[in-house]
């Protein structure tokens, strides 16, 4: 009888977009924004680097089959993608307070 190798596939996919992401969120992190928004991108970016190390726990959870680094993992992701989306909305509230000023 032949193992199911539908675990192992979707462990590679896992993988494989969790990959797209982690580039993608260096990229975020190298922006070298204006000097009103500093102070946000450095909150981006402890989103980011947090996102990365859940990426991490997720991504040895996939490899040990563990239920619980995956918990671990999923809540640290959680936690990141609430900082992103606060420093997300803190520069669409700043873009918009400079908008305002100029008209």
């Amino acid at each position: 009888m032949e193992k199911d190798k539908t675990l192992l596939t979707n462990q590679k996919k896992v993988k494989a977009q969790l990959e797209k992401v982690y580039a993608e969120s260096k990229k975020l992190q190298d922006i070298k924004p204006p000097k009103q928004y500093e102070n946000l991108q450095m909150e981006l970016k402890k989103s980011l680097i947090l996102y990365e190390k859940s990426r991490d726990k997720i991504l040895e959870s996939v490899d040990e089959i563990s239920e619980t680094k995956a918990d671990i993992g999923t809540k640290s992701l959680n936690e990141a993608m609430g900082m992103f989306g606060k420093a997300i909305d803190d520069i669409r509230a700043l873009d918009e307070q400079s908008v305002s000023e100029v008209e």
